[in-house]
């Protein structure tokens, strides 16, 4: 067997179902909605810093463009042809049977 070296691209390219769960798991991930800072908030800017900082919106404005420009730079590039598509519902259904082939009837 041959193992040959691939980049990242050229994997996301060639198996869409993986890109496709890749994309929709750092669309949840690194979604900046999440972390957004607020004026007012209280928050340790500094590990050594004997209170929390009060931030004001100049402040809590820099801090969510870099924590946009973070999760941005931690997301992979995927092709314009690699949609993230709504999860597929499943039903899983256990069921008593006394053979394999009695399973398959039911």
């Amino acid at each position: 067997m041959k193992i040959e070296r691939a980049e990242r691209h050229e994997l996301l390219a060639g198996h869409p179902i993986l890109a496709d769960h890749l994309k929709r798991y750092q669309q949840l991930t690194y979604d900046p909605a999440n972390c957004r800072y607020r004026a007012g908030e209280e928050v340790w800017l500094e590990p050594g810093a004997d209170a929390p900082t009060v931030l004001s919106e100049e402040q809590a404005a820099k801090l969510n463009r870099e924590t946009e420009e973070e999760m941005a730079a931690l997301k992979d590039g995927f092709s314009p042809g690699i949609v993230a598509r709504a999860p597929i519902d499943s039903l899983i259904v256990a069921m008593n049977a006394r053979s394999m082939e009695d399973f398959v009837a039911r």
